[in-house]
């Protein structure tokens, strides 16, 4: 097995348990991770999956082994997700929380208070584990991280669609963010199934350029970033806002959000994404740490226009 594979992102995580310990259907899930790694290509394999047999590993060990499913993603291995259903007497919607790249589905930075906060809020939230990404990876391989990102995205949509609210609004931070912008520009069909995007800290790559793609997806789309976020984010957030006032709108449809009949006279020539709003977190920094409750109330707030009530 290649060395570099598993050492590349030893550091995020620690396997908690001792072996004796774990329950057999862990281990077998932890053995057939590494069949499929030797089974695999190595030139070509896109995500780490040692490590994602870790993070599984340590997810069944943990506070969130009741909150445990499994995605079906095709030629893959099931990939692990966390569940957390609304509470309150109604639910609002379901909400799609993609972490980003070498992240999982609890990450305490964003992912945790995300899905936590807005299943207190009335809302289902599901956060499934997206790919890692390895360093220097090259073209082909980001090639197939995308569609494996791609076939975990259409699969968590599915089962939301089959168990849950339909209501679905997707929120991707970063590198996932961007990969969401892409996945709804490519998958019309599954675009029409969401009704909202939230983005944190989106920004534009060799990779995937969001910008150039947001004129494509007129979807209700709020985009955040940090007033200190990386300095890639900051020089895309200006394009991004651009972009969006170019994004294709057929006025003649009704749209998703009631428009005051001033606006809809002033958008009747126009082609820009009335649905677009961009927002910039005061005094934040990249991970949102101590602007976590302001990044919340902002996300909860703009989703007022989205609740579709199941009472």
């Amino acid at each position: 097995m290649n060395s570099g594979l598993i050492s590349a992102n030893s550091s995020l995580f620690c396997v908690k348990c001792k072996l004796q310990s774990i329950n057999p259907s862990i281990i077998m899930q932890l053995a057939l991770t590494l069949i499929c790694l030797f089974s695999f290509n190595q030139t070509v394999l896109a995500t780490n999956y040692y490590v994602e047999g870790q993070i599984s590993l340590d997810l069944q060990q943990g506070d969130t082994k009741k909150e445990i499913i499994w995605l079906e993603t095709g030629h893959e291995l099931k990939t692990i997700a966390l569940f957390k259903e609304a509470q309150g007497v109604e639910t609002l919607g379901s909400i799609l929380i993609l972490p980003d790249l070498n992240h999982h589905p609890d990450w305490p930075h964003l992912a945790h208070p995300l899905r936590s906060d807005l299943a207190i809020h009335g809302w289902n939230t599901l956060s499934i584990q997206m790919p890692i990404k390895e360093k220097n990876i090259l073209k082909p391989q980001l090639d197939n991280l995308y569609k494996i990102a791609e076939n975990r995205i259409k699969s968590a949509i599915d089962y939301l669609i089959k168990n849950k609210n339909p209501n679905i609004i997707i929120i991707g931070l970063r590198h996932s963010a961007n990969i969401a912008i892409r996945y709804l520009v490519d998958n019309k069909e599954d675009s029409e199934k969401i009704t909202a995007l939230v983005t944190i800290s989106s920004f534009d790559s060799s990779w995937i350029n969001s910008s150039q793609l947001i004129r494509k997806m007129p979807i209700a789309y709020l985009d955040i970033y940090a007033q200190n976020d990386a300095s890639e984010v900051l020089q895309a957030a200006p394009k991004r806002l651009i972009a969006a006032r170019f994004a294709g709108q057929d006025m003649n449809k009704k749209p998703s959000l009631s428009l005051s009949p001033k606006v809809r006279e002033l958008a009747q020539n126009k082609t820009g994404n009335l649905h677009f709003r961009q927002a910039r977190i005061n005094g934040a920094s990249s991970d949102f740490a101590l602007h976590q409750d302001t990044l919340l109330k902002t996300i909860r707030g703009w989703l007022q226009n989205h609740e579709k009530s199941d009472k």
